[in-house]
């Protein structure tokens, strides 16, 4: 604050209101910069000391793994997907999709606030892993088993196939 201390107190007053005493909030400001100040300045090599770099990996791990969950191929190919699973337009899959994710999400920190981040992590990987499953096991069908019908819907294969002759009949 070298040379703004005039410019500080002007915008404490106008914060606080023309006849408001800021001279110990103002002190109590200037004390944190001096001590922020005074802090040993951090460079990048410091993560790699030994009493960060195991908080480096799992963070860094977490990352990486997280690409492999296959959920950026679902979420960037949705609108193909939904087309291709018999939608007539991929637009209305990807919407429901994405009104589907907003309130997860919200669910999913007041979640990481109550139960912490482990029992969350564990269930997000196995929602993860069971919603990439269905999709491939689906897709599997409807490429290896073509003749399948799906006995829920009028388009094309799904989970639980049924033969189309086994409908006829």
């Amino acid at each position: 604050m070298a040379g703004q201390e005039k410019e500080f107190k002007a915008a404490l007053l106008k914060l606080r209101g023309k006849d408001a005493d800021i001279f110990h909030e103002a002190s109590e400001i200037q004390a944190s910069i001096e001590i922020l100040q005074n802090l040993p300045k951090v460079r990048m090599l410091d993560l790699f000391d030994s009493k960060y770099i195991r908080s480096v990996i799992i963070g860094v791990g977490l990352m990486v793994f997280q690409q492999f969950g296959g959920i950026n191929g679902i979420n960037f190919y949705a609108s193909e997907t939904f087309v291709a699973a018999g939608m007539s337009s991929g637009d209305i899959g990807t919407i429901a999709y994405a009104i589907t994710q907003v309130p997860i999400t919200v669910v999913g920190a007041i979640l990481m606030d109550k139960s912490g981040r482990r029992p969350l992590i564990m269930a997000s990987a196995a929602g993860t892993f069971l919603g990439c499953f269905l999709t491939g096991t689906s897709f599997f069908l409807k490429v290896n088993y073509p003749n399948y019908k799906c006995i829920y819907c009028s388009q094309s294969p799904s989970f639980l196939p049924k033969l189309k002759s086994d409908l006829v009949q």
